[in-house]
């Protein structure tokens, strides 16, 4: 699910928790209407070391009330670093991780630390991978995902409207190179859940205040990866190296003398 509202500074109190409250009012229907895992859209809000562990908290509660896996964007303001973060929920309200995205955007990100590390873990017997919104712009990135053999990537997300369906395009074209199922909650932009093959499995366009939501059977691939994740781009340039190869072939032969012939 997706609210396109941005939490700041400037946020009113009372507007800030009506966000907040829309989230946890679907994420609860959700959950009544068979959901077992719940992606909210990249930075929902900015946070300072103390709201982040009260807001870490009311989260991994609202994950145990509901008995979901809950994903959750946030922008981390420590006073070492700053991070573009996403946190991971049990149904029991463990902290299953804490993934931080790698791909920042230039400029709009510079103040952020990039992340380093991809994180994988298993989900009702199923390997999921968790990125953030412009990672699945780069293939090598998507390739990592696949060779760590996952089922599934769960992808927070907040796009710029005009951008969202060349985003979630792009995100589908990398489960298809890779081998996996992708689920993106974009804000400004779609949810969006495609199979390994790059099949639309649902779509919705995100929305304000009260938001919107979308439930889906997510299909689930064998976790083995393709083999442009295992070889990436080895394929082209061999088909490069043989064309170049066919054309020094073809200037050698014609350059050969032709045979003399003999007069009758």
């Amino acid at each position: 699910m997706a609210i396109d509202d941005f939490i700041g500074r400037n946020t009113p109190p009372e507007r800030a928790e009506a966000v907040w409250r829309g989230y946890e009012d679907t994420v609860a229907r959700l959950a009544s209407e068979g959901g077992r895992i719940v992606v909210l859209p990249e930075k929902i809000t900015a946070l300072a070391p103390e709201e982040a562990a009260k807001r870490q908290h009311e989260l991994a509660s609202l994950a145990q009330r509901t008995g979901v896996y809950l994903l959750a964007g946030v922008q981390l303001n420590r006073a070492e670093r700053k991070d573009n973060a996403s946190w991971l929920f049990s149904p029991r309200g463990e902290l299953l991780a804490e993934y931080h995205k790698q791909h920042l955007v230039p400029h709009l990100e510079s103040d952020l630390a990039p992340g380093k590390e991809e994180i994988v873990r298993t989900i009702s017997g199923a390997p999921f991978g968790l990125a953030i919104c412009r990672d699945l712009i780069f293939t090598d990135f998507g390739r990592r995902y696949g060779r760590l053999g996952v089922s599934a990537m769960l992808v927070p997300a907040w796009d710029f409207y005009r951008d969202a369906w060349m985003a979630s395009g792009v995100a589908a074209l990398r489960g298809v190179e890779s081998g996996y199922s992708v689920v993106r909650a974009g804000r400004e932009s779609y949810l969006n859940v495609s199979d390994r093959y790059g099949h639309t499995i649902a779509r919705q366009r995100s929305d304000y205040l009260p938001g919107s939501s979308l439930l889906a059977d997510l299909p689930l691939g064998p976790a083995t990866p393709t083999l442009y994740a295992r070889y990436g781009n080895a394929f082209g340039w061999l088909a490069v190296a043989a064309s170049a190869m066919m054309i020094v072939l073809a200037g050698r032969a014609g350059n050969q003398p032709k045979p003399a012939t003999a007069n009758a």
